[in-house]
């Protein structure tokens, strides 16, 4: 009985551990969720839920126009790429900043990239 109370919680504590996150998703995804009739709202909300940050080029916005994909989707697209940016740099600024704190002006950090 010991066993299979054993057995029960690994099984349970495994399946807690296997949880992942879901893949952002493509252009060529938005593009078939808008052939498929999805509304806006409804892409808007799997692009919240999976996360999704892209950088459209200037070809890719064309392609997904074509493919009915609306201005309101290619609007929240933009502004969610331009918010996690610029949270990224803002952090990048605030480690440089704590960097000169710590070290002083005169050292300079050496390139993470």
């Amino acid at each position: 009985m010991k066993l299979a109370w054993q057995l029960i919680l690994l099984l349970f504590i495994a399946g807690g551990c296997a949880t992942t996150a879901p893949e952002p998703l493509t252009p060529h995804a938005l593009m078939t969720m808008t052939q498929a009739g999805l509304s806006d709202a409804e892409i808007i909300d799997h692009l919240a839920a999976t996360r999704t940050v892209l950088q459209l080029s200037a070809t890719e916005v064309v392609q997904l126009r074509q493919a009915g994909v609306s201005d309101q989707v290619l609007a929240n697209i933009r502004a969610t790429y331009i918010r996690v940016t610029t949270a990224e740099q803002r952090r990048a600024d605030v480690e440089e900043e704590e960097w000169q704190q710590r070290f002083g002006s005169w050292y300079r950090r050496p390139p993470t990239r």
